[in-house]
This record gives C-alpha cells, structure tokens and sequence, in this order.
C-alpha cells in the first residue's frame, strides 16, 4: 500500500529529530567521520547543527575530496581551495581540535607555507594531541624523474625551514618521491623532534651509493617505514624508542639494514622480490645488535628466498626474544627444511607462520626489472628439540609429500607443538584467468571434505615418533 506523500515527510522529520535529540559528544563523534563537504552541509540542517561543525575535536582533509569536485582544475587550482578551507576550520575550531590530519601536495610553497602557518597557530592556540601530515609529490598521470625528485626534495626542506614549529609539533609524516641531501635527514630529525612514525615511499639520497644513517638519540620515534626506496643502505644508528620497522622492496645491491642502538625494536617486517642484480645476506649480520625482537615477518613475494641459511647459533642472540615468526611468499617449488633454523635459533618462539605461494600471476614482479632465479635452499637442520613452540600455520598447503615431510619433521623437535592449522590456497583471480587462457591449465587442487582431511591427518602422525602426538589438533580449512 502506498504511503501518503505528506506523510512520508513526517517520517523524515520524525527520523530527524530522533538524531538531533541526541547528545553532542554523540554527534560530533559522528560528524568527524565526514568526508568535508557533507560535515560543512550539516551546518544548514537546523538551528540545533549550526554549530556542530565548529566543535569537532578531529580534522581530517584529504585532497583528493578537493579534486573530486572538477578533475579538470589544475593541482595549483586544487591547492588554492584546499588551503582556504584548511585556515578557515583551523580558525574557527581551535579551541576544540585535538587531532589534526591533512593529505595534501607538495606543490607551490607559497600554499605549503599557508597550510604551516594555519597549522601552527592552531598547535599555539589549542593542545593538539596528534598532528600528521601526508604528503603526496606535486605529479600526476606522469612518471616520477630524478629531476623531479630533486625538485620535491628542495621544496619540502624549504616547507621545513620556513615552518619550524609546525614541524616540531608533527606526530607523523609520510613522504613520497623526494631526493634528499646528505644532512637533509638530520635535519628533518631534528626538527621533528615530536615525531613517533615516519614514513618514506620511493625517495632516494643524492648519491646513490650513500648509506641513509638516522641518529637521533633524543627522537621520540616508534614506527618507521621505507617502501621502494633507493638507498644503499638503512644504518639505524640510534634510534632509542622505536619499536616498529617495515622495509618493503629495497633497490640495493646488499643488505637493506643496518641496525645500531634500537633497544626496544620489537617488530620487524622485511619484504622484496629479489631482482637479477641483488645479492642475498646473511640474517645474523643485518640484526647483530637487536636482541629485543618479538615479531618477526619476512616476506619474499614468491620469488627467490632473499637471506642465506646460516648456523642459528648465529642467531641465537638476536632471536633470544623471538615469540612470532611469519614466513610468507615462499615459491611452491622451494624445500623448507631451512625454515627450522628460525626453531633452533629463538628458543622461545611459540607460533610459527609459513606460506607457500603458488601463484602464477606474477603479482609482485617490478615493471621493466629481472627478477633473481628461483634457486632451492638446501639447509639441513640438526637433531634439536624445542620446548615452547605452541602453532605451526601454513597457507597455501596441498597433500603432497614434501609438506607431510616438512610438518613430521617440525613435529618430530617441537615436543610441545599442540596446534596445527593447514590452510588450502586462496583463490586468486588473476590466476584463474590465466589458467583459462593457458593450453595446459595448472589446476589448483581443493578439497573441502572431512573424509580427505582425515587422510591427511593420517598420513601427518603416522610413523611420527612424537611422545606428544595424541594432544596435537590438526586443523584443515
């Protein structure tokens, strides 16, 4: 039955009260989540919103809402409107702002010293409790040259220079594309001296064969991110609170890390597909002087296994707090014997992650780059036991010999291993159609019933010598 059109806006009404009749603290916490066009928008709903706008604790600006409205302007054009509203809602909310997020281009100077300037007065006038900005290169739809890392680098310092209290206020800071000078990284260091996560993508030194070395013993730093970067090398020479490392794709020819005085590092993801003209390394000399790790993620983006299997008695000391270990984009191919060095080196590991890729797509090859031959890594582990590993996981499993092998031989040294969860490979569009298109389609082989889990369990604990197999759970999904 149809409803009456007056009183289908008598509904609408009711609904609105409803929300209105709620309390502010309620409201705002609902407004902060508006892109800013809708969040301005709701200043003309009533007398009761008007002035809602004016009391968010939480200012999120990204450019792209900017860009959005007409993708013909120009970025100077986008940045003239995105400067304008930012001093605007800085004036008009600071008494109430604590937390300040701004996404924006490292475009013309005279708009970057605005955006430092309206954000300064606001940190004088209001205790900001966090401050991040997300910087993105001053380039669209056109490769980023080094001449254009140049320019970004120079222009970026210069924004520092003429902003020095409103970098020294940031919480975090995401750079893309910029080259940066020899004492450029001290600098930013120094003047960022409230700075707690920093994250690098794609930029690179002057010289190339420089090594990137961050000393700062008095940097409130705990995340730290480097994602395609061309440098050398990373020397974290001293870096006293950080707790978080990513390094994702290094574009050295050796060891991407160096680590120094970092007595809190807790978490380190490490990943690259190797490239034809990159050599492995040693695990022992990249992480000598941590001893504080207890996560540990290397991923080797299915292509050739980037470290070289060495004496865990090597590792023993960096490895001696070691809980977590995820192993992951190991080629199908490979053996994985070497993966138990990381059981004998960390004595008190209890979950231990192992993914085995079986992609055919290609997902994570560089454009107009060589990728390092898959070679085997031979590596046999000697007859140890270990006493607190409690989960051995692993994705991308298929009953095969060599995996029934591999989790007898983990079971066989890990006397108090209790939980062990298999995994089938997940499916992979790319891959599928690949598949379709091929002559001779590899099939992935996926079996989803109890009768052919039991096999497998079977075929795990049979002959298995393990005092403590009958309180291991195998687990397949």
């Amino acid at each position: 039955m149809d409803v009456p059109f007056g009183h289908k806006e008598s509904q609408a009404e009711a609904e609105e009260d409803r929300l209105s009749a709620l309390p502010d603290d309620i409201l705002l916490n609902i407004l902060e989540r508006l892109y800013l066009h809708n969040l301005m928008h709701t200043s003309t709903l009533s007398r009761r919103w008007r002035h809602l706008p004016l009391l968010i604790s939480r200012l999120v600006l990204h450019v792209d809402e900017f860009l959005q409205c007409s993708e013909s302007r120009t970025i100077g054009k986008v940045m003239v409107s995105y400067c304008e509203a930012t001093t605007k809602l800085l004036a008009s909310t600071t008494s109430a702002i604590k937390d300040i997020r701004l996404s924006f281009y490292l475009a013309d100077p005279c708009h970057l010293h605005s955006i430092g300037q309206a954000v300064g007065n606001a940190v004088q006038s209001s205790n900001i409790d966090f401050l991040e900005f997300n910087i993105w290169p001053e380039i669209r739809g056109t490769r980023c040259t080094e001449e254009h890392r140049m320019l970004f680098g120079q222009r970026f310092m210069s924004f520092l220079d003429a902003c020095p209290n409103t970098f020294g206020s940031l919480t975090s800071i995401t750079l893309r594309n910029l080259q940066f000078g020899e004492a450029d990284m001290q600098t930013i260091m120094n003047t960022c001296d409230n700075l707690q996560a920093l994250s690098l993508h794609s930029c690179m030194l002057g010289n190339t064969h420089s090594v990137l070395k961050i000393d700062a013993p008095s940097s409130q730093l705990v995340a730290l991110e480097f994602s395609r970067c061309y440098f050398s090398q990373v020397e974290l020479a001293c870096l006293p609170r950080l707790a978080r490392l990513v390094y994702d794709t290094w574009l050295s020819i050796k060891s991407p890390l160096l680590f120094g005085y970092v007595p809190r590092l807790r978490n380190i993801r490490v990943a690259c597909a190797l490239l034809s003209w990159q050599m492995p390394f040693t695990l022992s000399g990249c992480l000598s002087n941590t001893s504080s790790l207890s996560t540990l993620y290397l991923d080797f983006h299915d292509e050739m296994v980037w470290f070289q299997p060495e004496d865990p008695k090597k590792l023993v000391h960096a490895f001696s707090n070691l809980k977590v270990v995820h192993l992951y984009g190991i080629f199908a191919d490979c053996d994985l014997k070497w993966t138990l060095l990381f059981l004998e080196a960390a004595p008190f590991l209890h979950s231990f992650y192992v993914n085995i890729s079986r992609h055919i797509c290609g997902r994570y090859k560089l454009s107009c780059a060589d990728n390092a031959e898959k070679t085997n890594v031979m590596w046999e582990p000697s007859d140890f036991k270990h006493y607190n590993l409690n989960l051995l996981d692993i994705e991308g499993f298929q009953k095969e010999e060599k995996l029934i092998s591999y989790i007898k031989l983990v079971m066989e040294r890990a006397v108090t291993l209790r939980n062990i969860h298999l995994h089938y490979m997940e499916r992979c569009e790319r891959c599928d159609s690949i598949n379709k298109q091929a002559a001779f389609p590899i099939m992935a082989k996926f079996h989803n019933n109890e009768g052919e889990h039991n096999l497998i369990r079977k075929l795990v604990t049979n002959g298995s010598s393990s005092s403590s197999l009958s309180s291991v759970e195998i687990i397949i999904e």
